[in-house]
């Protein structure tokens, strides 16, 4: 009943691989790493699950000038993370430092009981998540169950044992494909995909139609349109008794991942002799057990994008709650505007003020709230 069986429509998946390996050697529009990286993704998926694929050696030799260009770029996009981060960095280490102490003090408790996240069949499935998008647009539930009714969804793709799902797409074709580790479909599986639906609804709300070309990699907000969506719909699990007892348990895996990072990037921000390599990790300088300064590396850049996701969502969370039209104003501006506008003036469009956000002030009581209902839940006495 639970088990999941989502298929590529192979055809349509291969013409448009096709079509980006097309986009790329023609050079009409000019492309960007983003789409290279995009189709080089699509065609090793295609290779894995079909024994088919594009020799990219040959788009290289027809356009033998790409190599360097596509450094240059890699080479920019790390570059403007990395003044990013530098222009953020007494804020970062402010927000940093305050979330690890907040759950520190509180005692925070991880409940992994995921034997108790409700089952769903693949059909019942499918329906919660349209309901869910079908709340805040008719655009986004059209693009939801487009990907549903053209088959653009892989279950039981093997991932790798740290990623749960991918989202991937590009201009050329102006839409995308959703992979997924999960094997059975239940809360999990059901929050998972909607947090890859928020990056489907970022890309063909926003970056397909304007063309946009921002870099993956230089991009430190882009997982606040997907964790949004995940913790939205994560809360209305509980709320409207969907899975009770799931939405705490997913709830709380959110929080522990967001305390662990937070620990993680503190360490980094607080060391003055910091740097970032071009995989994302930090090296810093310290001290061993005996006093005898050591560098070693953090992991840097998927902690902080995350954390910032997540931080940005349990405000987005707060706003839906409260007026689903002033929500969808502020997500939009956010979204659209993140490559140009400063940190603080995008945190401003949420209603708070950054010293607030930085300091959680108005999504504590949610966190508190939902860890006593799990310890009531499971009878927990520390």
């Amino acid at each position: 009943m639970a088990q999941i069986d989502l298929q590529l429509d192979k055809d349509k998946f291969l013409n448009d691989i096709l079509n980006m390996a097309n986009f790329i050697v023609s050079d009409v529009r000019g492309y960007s790493r983003y789409h290279f990286s995009e189709f080089l993704s699509m065609n090793q998926i295609s290779d894995e699950l079909y024994g088919i694929c594009i020799d990219d050696e040959d788009i290289l030799n027809l356009k033998p000038h790409l190599v360097n260009k596509l450094r240059k770029s890699q080479d920019s996009e790390y570059d403007k993370f990395c003044y990013f981060v530098g222009q953020n960095t007494d804020f970062l280490y402010e927000l940093f430092k305050n979330t690890a102490e907040y759950f520190n003090k509180i005692n925070f408790v991880p409940f992994n009981f995921n034997d108790c996240i409700r089952r769903f069949s693949q059909e019942d499935g499918k329906g919660i998540i349209l309901d869910f998008y079908s709340q805040y647009s008719d655009k986004y539930y059209n693009i939801v169950k487009r990907y549903f009714d053209e088959n653009r969804i892989e279950s039981g793709y093997e991932l790798g044992p740290f990623l749960a799902a991918i989202f991937v797409g590009a201009v050329p074709i102006k839409s995308g494909y959703i992979f997924t580790n999960e094997k059975v479909i239940n809360s999990k599986f059901l929050s998972t995909i909607v947090h890859e639906f928020g990056h489907v609804i970022d890309a063909e709300t926003f970056t397909f139609p304007q063309q946009k070309t921002l870099g993956i990699w230089e991009d430190a907000l882009l997982e606040i349109p997907s964790t949004c969506f995940e913790n939205i719909f994560v809360q209305q699990l509980t709320d409207k008794r969907i899975d009770y007892t799931g939405g705490l348990l997913l709830n709380n895996a959110i929080y522990l991942d967001l305390k662990e990072s937070s620990e993680v990037l503190l360490e980094t921000l607080k060391n003055e002799s910091y740097c970032i390599d071009d995989e994302g990790d930090s090296l810093i300088t310290t001290k061993d057990e005996n006093d005898q300064e050591v560098e070693m590396f953090l992991p840097f850049r998927e902690p902080l994008i995350y954390s910032l996701g997540n931080l940005f969502s349990l405000y987005f969370k707060e706003l839906e709650k409260k007026d689903k039209v002033a929500f969808l104003k502020a997500f939009n501006n956010i979204i659209t505007s993140r490559k140009e506008d400063s940190l603080e003036n995008l945190i401003c469009r949420l209603g708070v003020t950054p010293q607030d956000f930085a300091t959680l002030k108005y999504v504590k009581s949610d966190i508190e709230e939902n860890t006593m209902k799990l310890k009531k839940r499971f009878n927990y006495h520390s």
